[in-house]
């Protein structure tokens, strides 16, 4: 951080991006080790010999929580001078914050919660035996699902942590509702996204296969053949690439209106 180059030149420079790092990690380091101490006793708790019943509390409640906490990571820049007068003081284009922002809170923050816990979920999941119908039913929709739900969930999830992130970035007072209040409505309106989604794509293929399952007199279906049948149901299609590219572009509006304010701080 001697270098005088480092501080002076005009284009973009990701020396000046690791120094962000280097100058916010004191700050950050705690929510990194609450973040990983989560994810390792989940992780820890999937090894636990316990009944169908648990493990499915467990699996409900953790990835529950997990989920929130990555929304609303970005409420750790609040407060103590963190990214409000001092950052206004460093010597850092808004590109270059930005970049720092979504390195830390679009993969280093959901990788220390969800990396740990998924991998310990493909090792357990061929391993359950009759006694956890249930919990391999909710495995089973989590990891065979496809490659395009899959970036849905997780774009979504980028999203609603973005709205986080402008909110706390916009608000002059009461940070942290705003911050709430944003990933709260970016969830609200992908929950909308889902239902019409759900209403216009899923419902009819539903209605068809069991009425066609009735007129052929089959069983109820257990556990894991309602979750493969769901599974069946939500492959991708049209519909699914028109979610997709909402939001998408819902994210990239987000990145935008955090650079910005990035450019533009508050005084």
């Amino acid at each position: 951080m001697t270098d005088k180059s480092l501080f002076t030149s005009d284009s973009f420079s990701f020396r000046r991006v690791a120094a962000l790092f280097a100058f916010y990690f004191p700050t950050l380091r705690k929510q990194l080790f609450i973040y990983l101490t989560v994810s390792i006793l989940y992780s820890a708790l999937l090894l636990i010999p316990v009944s169908d019943e648990m493990r499915v509390g467990f699996y409900s409640f953790f990835w529950t929580v997990i989920y929130w906490m990555w929304y609303l990571a970005p409420i750790s820049i609040v407060g103590k001078g963190r990214m409000g007068t001092i950052d206004r003081l460093l010597p850092t284009k808004a590109s270059e914050k930005l970049t720092f922002l979504l390195l830390w809170y679009v993969v280093v923050i959901p990788l220390s919660l969800i990396l740990l816990p998924l991998c310990v979920e493909y090792l357990v999941y061929p391993t359950l035996g009759t006694d956890y119908q249930k919990f391999k039913a909710f495995l089973h929709l989590r990891l065979q699902t496809s490659w395009m739900m899959m970036a849905i969930t997780y774009l979504g999830n980028i999203c609603a942590s973005l709205g986080c992130l402008y909110a706390v970035l916009k608000a002059r007072h009461n940070k942290i509702l705003f911050g709430i209040l944003s990933a709260v409505g970016v969830q609200i309106v992908l929950g909308i996204i889902g239902a019409i989604y759900s209403g216009y794509e899923l419902t009819a293929k539903a209605f068809k296969q069991g009425f066609n399952d009735g007129l052929a007199g089959k069983p109820k279906l257990d556990d894991m053949e309602l979750v493969q049948m769901t599974f069946d149901l939500i492959q991708p299609s049209p519909a699914t690439f028109v979610v997709l590219g909402i939001i998408i572009i819902g994210m990239s509006y987000l990145v935008w209106l955090c650079y910005r304010k990035l450019r533009k701080p508050s005084l």
